[in-house]
């Protein structure tokens, strides 16, 4: 069986080639010449690895034969993880842009991905036109205590039902925030789960916590201020057991 570590795995795939593999990859499911492949298991952030040095824990593939289910590769898949998804938000975000090109906007998390999804906003966002918002829990906000004082903020972080926007922040993606002008707006986990719940009951869509962040944000916002006519969500992760959601769904 071929074991591909996490550091050869990083080196395989391109932003540009996963944008490019995303987006075909969303136009065949459209179009109905794809379908979505079941998967099994779980992830987890694992904040405690930065003690010792080590970066959070993603993701880790699994790949089995179709002919005979067979394991065949196993593939330390944290970095493509967040490799993928800032390709899926390159690829939102260009859509949205193309739609309305005079009133760009964009609402989306930070946290766990943070780096290669802003490595997706400096080359599908950077533009006069575009507000950048994020969402993080008022449990661990350290993006919004960092940008607020103005120097990285590590320390209070405690936990939040979002484990994926668990990570710490680095000095790196602080200064990306700041170069983009992002604004964090902090959330509670109860406005978190029913965010979800009214993505379930009203959208039909499974979303995970960390995902759904992103639309308690804009509605927390949306309670402070007037926001744009028009302002593009990003969602992200369907990582939720349906057996054991966070919420009663609607009969």
């Amino acid at each position: 069986m071929l074991v591909v570590p996490e550091a050869q795995a990083a080196g395989l795939v391109t932003l540009d080639e996963a944008i490019t593999a995303v987006r075909d990859a969303f136009v065949a499911l459209g179009a109905g010449r794809a379908e979505l492949f079941p998967v099994t298991g779980g992830t987890g952030s694992d904040p405690g690895n930065a003690r010792t040095g080590q970066v959070a824990h993603a993701s880790t593939v699994l790949l089995l034969d179709d002919a005979t289910g067979y394991p065949r590769a196993v593939v330390g898949a944290s970095h493509l993880t967040a490799l993928r998804t800032a390709a899926a938000d390159a690829v939102a975000v260009d859509a949205l842009a193309r739609r309305h090109p005079s009133r760009r906007r964009r609402h989306r998390p930070p946290g766990l991905l943070r780096r290669p999804r802003h490595r997706a906003i400096a080359a599908h966002g950077a533009d006069s036109d575009l507000v950048v918002w994020g969402a993080e829990p008022d449990g661990v906000a350290d993006a919004h205590r960092s940008l607020t004082s103005g120097r990285l903020q590590t320390d209070g972080n405690t936990s939040s039902i979002a484990d994926g926007l668990l990570a710490v922040l680095s000095q790196r993606t602080l200064s990306i925030l700041q170069q983009h002008d992002v604004e964090i707006v902090t959330v509670t986990d109860r406005e978190i789960v029913d965010a979800m719940a009214l993505l379930f009951t009203r959208a039909k869509q499974v979303v995970e916590p960390s995902g759904a962040s992103a639309l308690a944000g804009l509605l927390a916002l949306a309670r402070q201020r007037v926001l744009p006519d028009h302002v593009g969500v990003i969602l992200s992760g369907g990582n939720v057991d349906l057996a054991h959601l966070p919420f009663e769904p609607e009969r």
